[in-house]
């Protein structure tokens, strides 16, 4: 397959995208916008690239101001690139950015807000470890 802004995409559906359970690293996905400060983006990426376990995703809707330029510059300046996905927006119903976002199985678990990638691992961790645990209980 072709390459767009440096990724390469895959031939799988959405949802099967996001799976991932305890047999396969978690991936998070970074739902950013051009809206976003260039400083945190920036601060996203550098944390991505500092992550020792899983893969990190970044999405945006569309172009930026619908061209071609000015969505490459974009990705030039974070360093990284970026997937477009209109569709996934609209599946997962991102209306605000920026949304972090990962799958455990048939769960959805995501975290809003300009905060370190660092932390939204470790609150959406502990979201779909803490929805494991609870499955394992058993009931009386």
């Amino acid at each position: 397959m072709t390459a767009f802004l440096g990724v390469t995409p895959e031939s799988n559906g959405d949802k099967s995208l996001m799976e991932n359970n305890a047999s396969h690293k978690q991936e998070i996905t970074v739902f950013v916008s051009n809206s976003v400060p260039k400083a945190a983006l920036k601060g996203l990426v550098i944390e991505a690239g500092q992550m020792r376990e899983g893969k990190v995703r970044f999405v945006i809707q569309g172009m930026v101001q619908d061209s071609m330029p000015k969505t490459a510059q974009l990705v030039e300046n974070i360093g990284h690139p970026l997937e477009i996905d209109p569709k996934l927006f609209e599946v997962y119903q991102v209306t605000h950015v920026p949304v972090f976002m990962t799958t455990r199985g048939d769960k959805v678990y995501r975290l809003q807000g300009n905060v370190t990638l660092d932390f939204a691992v470790e609150k959406l961790s502990k979201s779909a470890n803490d929805s494991i645990d609870k499955k394992e209980v058993p009931k009386k």
